[in-house]
Parts: C-alpha cells; sequence; structure tokens
C-alpha cells in the first residue's frame, strides 16, 4: 500500500511537466536568501514517463542535499533534453567537501548513482572543498538497434 502512496505522490509531482514539477520543487524546497534557478531546453514528449518521473527524483535528491549540506547562496537545476538523452545538473556555490575514496558516499549520492545506472545512465559529482557542488546525470532516451 505505501509503494501505490509513494508512486501516486510521484505521479502528481510530475503531472504536469517536470519543469514545472522542478520550479515548484526549488519554491518550495529553496530557503528564502538563497537564489534558486531552473533552466530548461528541449521538449519533454522525447522522455517516457518513467524517465521522467526517475530524474525528478534524482534532481530533488540534489536539490535536498544543497540545501542541507552545502551552506550555498544559489542552487541551479538545469535540464537539457534531445531525442537520444537527457542531462541534467544541479549545482551549488557552496562548501564542497573532499572528493576521495576516503569520503563514504551516503544514503542520498548512492540513491542518484544507482537510480541513474539502472536506466543505463551516467551520474557524476564534481566537488572541492570551497568550489561548491555539481551534480551531473545523463540518460539515454533512445535503445541502440540490437539492445
Amino acid at each position: 500500500m505505501m509503494r501505490e502512496f509513494s508512486h501516486e505522490l510521484r505521479e502528481i509531482e510530475t503531472s504536469d511537466g517536470l519543469r514545472i514539477a522542478l520550479q515548484n520543487l526549488m519554491r518550495i524546497s529553496v530557503p528564502s536568501g538563497v537564489e534558486s534557478e531552473v533552466a530548461f531546453e528541449g521538449e519533454e514528449e522525447h522522455m517516457p514517463d518513467y524517465v521522467r518521473d526517475q530524474l525528478y527524483m534524482i534532481l530533488r535528491e540534489g536539490v535536498r542535499n544543497a540545501v542541507a549540506h552545502s551552506g550555498t547562496d544559489s542552487i541551479v537545476v538545469e535540464v537539457k533534453i534531445s531525442p537520444k538523452e537527457v542531462e541534467a545538473l544541479v549545482w551549488d556555490q557552496g562548501l564542497g567537501f573532499e572528493s576521495s575514496d576516503a569520503v563514504s558516499e551516503g544514503i542520498g549520492l548512492s540513491s542518484m548513482r544507482e537510480r541513474t545506472e539502472l536506466l543505463g545512465g551516467s551520474f557524476k559529482v564534481v566537488t572541492g572543498e570551497e568550489r561548491g557542488t555539481t551534480l551531473e546525470v545523463r540518460l539515454p532516451l533512445m535503445r541502440e538497434k540490437g539492445k
């Protein structure tokens, strides 16, 4: 029952499209005093619903992480959709963190990476102390012939 409820909530969040869902997310999640922007390019009809929903959850977690951990005064979400792939970024100008294998990946980053990889995409975190953090997600939208 909880899975069905969770699925229904995700459908409601993205039912008007990814762009609107992200704008609502930023409006609700980003505190006043922190600048936020959603930059969107391309046509959403290239994205199957399941990709749209999973991408939203990945970006939502990225925004939540930036709000909770970065100490930033600016958060930007960028989405670029082409017929073949969708590229998305969440970046902040916050504190960043030590980027090394010694830093354990938390549940949020692990979840974002797992969702991305399950869709055949790539997930990358670019960060450094005092340099902010950028999450980069690429998801294919077309299957290669023979796969």
